[in-house]
């Protein structure tokens, strides 16, 4: 499992848990995006996540969303799909 603190920033530690939790509701759209192909839809979530880990203290989810945008600017659907099932698993693991 993966642990993450939030830091010394209690406001931080306060807004984690909601930004994780749309994370993973989050997860639903990819999928439905990857299923209906639509890439664009793909890049900008990729692109929205890349920007908001880092806010967050999460580079890895700014790291997926990198990975995401890259492959949806590809039509990489095997990449986008390998990037959402590693991202489902980070999501899960991780606790506050």
């Amino acid at each position: 499992m993966t642990e993450f603190s939030g830091g010394d920033d209690p406001i931080l530690k306060e807004l984690l848990p909601g930004y994780l939790a749309r994370r993973r509701d989050e997860l639903a759209t990819l999928d439905d995006a990857l299923q209906r192909q639509d890439f664009a839809k793909l890049r900008t979530i990729g692109h929205n996540l890349r920007g908001s880990g880092g806010a967050y203290g999460l580079a890895k989810v700014s790291e997926f969303g990198k990975e995401l945008e890259t492959a949806a600017e590809a039509d990489d659907a095997d990449a986008v799909r390998e990037t959402i099932g590693r991202m489902r698993t980070f999501l899960a693991e991780i606790s506050i």
